[in-house]
């Protein structure tokens, strides 16, 4: 055991590294280590393993969580340690029971492990997409290639999840060394690079139609914002002297970061002090209130005259900071009571300014791969993004956050454009390399003429289909396992069956009417749906 435990520490720093250095490559051979440690186990043993290993890579990973909790959330550094060991558990656990159920077909039916586990992979990530809690798929591992620009072009086609399924094919192949895993790896990596390289040579900026937009980043600390009542002055002073100087340099777009407008406004009608020299078209993001006491994070369009044109409201938002998930509500609302004050937006599609389809993301918004692909499917030709990392200090988050956006524009083909409060504000261009990056913590203005693409990409046509038909096989591997023998198995399948359909159909029109515990709650019936109708304990 000591031995599998060496390996699984190993396998969480390479996979670590690969997210936290620019040495994206590791991934490769990252779970090499720990398909090695599991290919003879148990599943409750592969469990274990992975379950360790992912812990330790998400708590190295996402250490900048503790940052935020500790010095602007005022939580005890036991405390916020604490909640992050939660969460890379959490992680920890999706992953683990990707490899147990990789070991409990393979057990079972005789299948490959070395092929059932970068399935189980491919799908356990996508799942943490939709996962319990607001989901959160941060650091998969196909984020990992964006520094291998070659292999990352494939996600315009397989998206990042499609590269989950790659990355667990060839550490397999890394491992088994079986002449089928091997040359499948083989051929999939000289098909992606071909690919990749293609992609990359072809892509022509100059044949496209750009527009000039400007980023702002304005480095107002984190405890300054805070304070947004006794500074507001002095931070709307500094976003108009970089406003106009956007303006004097032709900017036809200026972005602003996330909540940079300090003062708080009505939602029904907002009226905003005077944001300087007016560009044709001003992007302001900005706390608004409605007459229900409902508070959006959300993000005004404006012409040359202030007149406002739309607005985006947040609509993915922040489990624990921006709502409480059900079921915490009455828990930790008696704890912190200020807690989870924001509702969700409501505008879903891309708004039209200046003949110019656009769509915006409020902070992790573009982490999740649907969201950014459901603007382009409506028509968006640009997409753009206003955070504040200003909570992370200085560390690998901004840069972590960064990179996905990367993965979304080869996902999409479409230019991403980031304003950060603190950095790194850039732009990324459809084959994922990003420009005019900036520095943390420093005042900075990013003026750039930004290509708006117009075809459309596989992905975007396709969707997530790769973890779906890995899902799809697996399902399928566990009814030939527990396939119905007698009356009484009939029963329970059918019984399990009528529980998922009954729950879809209940929750279905929640989670349109944006109830975010909704889809929690049909996620767990559909889970005892399958528990029932397999009769997993029989």
């Amino acid at each position: 055991m000591r031995r599998e435990l060496l390996l699984a520490v190993g396998a969480a720093a390479l996979l670590a590294l690969s997210q936290l250095t620019h040495w994206g490559w590791l991934v490769l051979v990252g779970y090499a280590p720990l398909i090695y440690a599991t290919r003879h186990a148990s599943p409750k043993r592969a469990f274990t393993l992975f379950f360790i290993s992912t812990t330790l890579q998400y708590m190295a990973m996402l250490y900048w969580l503790t940052i935020a909790m500790t010095v602007f959330g005022r939580m005890h550094w036991l405390l916020s340690g604490l909640a992050l060991l939660l969460l890379a558990m959490l992680i920890g656990c999706y992953l683990g029971g990707a490899a147990a159920l990789a070991r409990y077909i393979s057990l079972k039916l005789g299948w490959p492990y070395y092929w059932l586990l970068p399935m189980a992979l491919c799908l356990a990530e996508y799942l943490r997409d939709y996962g319990f809690i607001g989901s959160f798929p941060w650091g998969m591992s196909g984020n990992s290639l964006v520094t291998v620009p070659i292999l990352m072009q494939g996600a315009s086609i397989v998206g990042a999840y499609g590269l989950v399924f790659y990355i667990g094919l060839v550490n397999s192949a890394v491992v088994s060394r079986a002449r089928g895993e091997v040359w499948a790896a083989f051929f999939a990596t000289i098909l992606l690079m071909a690919y990749g390289a293609y992609r990359i040579q072809t892509y022509d900026p100059s044949s496209l139609k750009t527009v000039k937009v400007a980023l702002l980043q304005g480095n107002i600390e984190q405890g300054i914002k805070n304070q947004a009542a006794l500074y507001g002055d002095e931070i709307l002073r500094r976003y108009r002297r970089l406003q106009d100087l956007a303006v004097s340099q032709g900017a036809q777009i200026v972005l602003w970061p996330e909540s940079s407008y300090p003062y708080r406004l009505v939602a029904e009608e907002p009226h905003f002090v005077s944001i300087g020299n007016p560009a044709p078209i001003n992007i302001i993001p900005a706390i608004a209130e409605d007459s229900k006491d409902q508070f959006y994070n959300a993000v005004y369009i404006l012409d040359a005259q202030q007149k406002i044109l739309g607005r985006f409201d947040k609509n993915h938002l922040v489990p624990f900071g921006e709502y409480v998930p059900w079921p915490f509500g009455l828990v930790a609302k008696k704890l912190v009571p200020n807690i989870g004050e924001f509702a969700r937006g409501r505008q879903l599609t891309p708004i039209t300014v200046d003949h110019v389809p656009l769509a915006i993301t409020v902070c992790y918004e573009g982490v999740f791969p649907n969201i950014s692909r459901d603007f382009v499917t409506q028509g968006a030709q640009l997409l753009l993004n206003v955070t504040n990392d200003a909570w992370y200090g200085v560390s690998a988050g901004p840069y972590q956050h960064l990179n996905m956006y990367k993965m979304r524009s080869v996902e999409t083909g479409r230019s991403f454009a980031r304003a950060t409060n603190t950095g790194v504000s850039a732009w990324v261009d459809p084959i994922g390399y990003a420009h005019g990056e900036t520095g943390l913590y420093e005042e900075a203005m990013v003026l750039a003429d930004i290509p708006l693409a117009t075809e459309t990409t596989f992905y975007v046509r396709a969707g997530d289909f790769v973890p779906l038909i890995c899902g799809a096989i697996l399902l399928l591997a566990l009814v030939i396992i527990r396939r119905p023998r007698s009356q009484s198995d009939w029963l329970w399948a059918f019984l399990g069956l009528a529980i998922i359909l009954a729950s879809h159909a209940y929750f279905e029109p929640l989670k349109l009417d944006l109830q975010e515990s909704a889809t929690t709650k049909d996620s767990l019936f559909l889970i005892l749906g399958v528990l029932l109708g397999l009769r997993v304990w029989k």
